[in-house]
């Protein structure tokens, strides 16, 4: 009985003297966020390496966040993964509304097709650039075998409207589409082409 004391003292003085552990800064924030019981970044939690996460959780808490509340997040953390998912929703909201300074003020954030579509609409609206470093990008946008998303619309047509799509842009990227299967997209650009044109690859 003595020695069961004796460990049963020896366990209680271990764990009495055992150091204690603080909780991580950045958990114990975020779960708070998440919680509901902390709706602001302290000083501390603004300079955890981890803080542009918890400003996104706070965002994220709200059901829809205002585009001002959105741009002061990309204005304090311009970079990393969160801040563009949060750029590219703002940009496609400003396109819609034809908000073109802004879309434009966004621009490298458009890594995908339909952005970059997007950003030079704008700056064909805003004739933002020379027109012929307008023309150089249409025409870069345009020549792929794939199909352009519908944002790209405007700039087709601002390059048709400047002439910039010739015949042989067409040949050129009619051959493009049908040497990687894209036939029926073939098919349709054939339509730019003559009628006598447009039976070699329709028939």
């Amino acid at each position: 009985m003595t020695h069961i004391l004796k460990f049963c003292g020896a366990v209680l003085l271990a764990l009495a003297t055992a150091p204690t552990f603080a909780a991580d800064p950045f958990e114990t924030a975020l779960a708070e966020i998440q919680r509901g019981t902390r709706t602001q970044l302290s000083a501390e939690d603004r300079a955890h390496v981890l803080a542009p996460w918890l400003a996104h959780a706070l965002l994220k808490r709200k059901a829809r966040p205002t585009q001002a509340e959105r741009l002061a997040y990309l204005k304090e953390y311009p970079e990393g993964p969160l801040a563009h998912a949060v750029a590219e929703g703002l940009l496609r909201e400003f396109a819609a509304s034809a908000q073109h300074a802004n879309v434009v003020a966004l621009h490298h954030y458009a890594r995908q097709k339909s952005d970059r579509c997007h950003v030079l609409a704008s700056e064909i609206a805003l004739e933002h650039r020379p027109k012929d470093a307008l023309v150089a990008d249409a025409l870069a946008l345009w020549d792929t075998d794939s199909s352009l998303p519908a944002s790209c619309d405007p700039v087709i047509t601002f390059a048709d409207a400047e002439g910039a799509i010739t015949a042989d842009h067409v040949r050129a990227r009619i051959a493009r589409a049908f040497s990687t299967g894209q036939a029926q997209l073939g098919v349709h650009l054939a339509g730019r082409l003559t009628k006598a044109e447009q039976l070699a690859y329709t028939h």
